[in-house]
């Protein structure tokens, strides 16, 4: 009988984590900036949102120029703003309707207003 592979969930997001902090240390000064201009940008016109509204924000042309690890940044935006209390999963998510993630769920974030805390 073969050896079954060990699921270890915490081995997994440790080793996430790192990687998404390396790829954004990584990434030039000018995708962060655009990344998070974006990302202040949807934050401050909407209560919720999603990743893809992030994507809309930016536009096609945007989307379809960065790899998929540049595009890892704006991950990295998202678990400092939630970190820093600036934003929260409410627990729900929508399909996405950009038809490159093929209908992918992705987590609704709510904005943490001030007066919330």
């Amino acid at each position: 009988m073969e050896d079954q592979p060990v699921l270890d969930l915490e081995e997994a997001r440790r080793v996430t984590d790192e990687a998404v902090i390396r790829v954004f240390l990584n990434s030039t000064p000018a995708l962060r900036k655009l990344l998070l201009d974006a990302f202040c940008a949807v934050v401050m016109q909407q209560e919720l949102f999603t990743s893809d509204d992030i994507w809309v924000y930016l536009g096609s042309v945007w989307e379809r120029s960065l790899s998929k690890t540049q595009k890892s940044v704006l991950g990295q935006i998202v678990r400092d703003a939630i970190k820093d209390d600036l934003i929260v999963f409410t627990g729900d998510f929508e399909l996405s309707a950009r038809p490159r993630t093929h209908r992918c769920p992705k987590r609704v974030w709510r904005v943490v207003h001030w007066d919330d805390q």
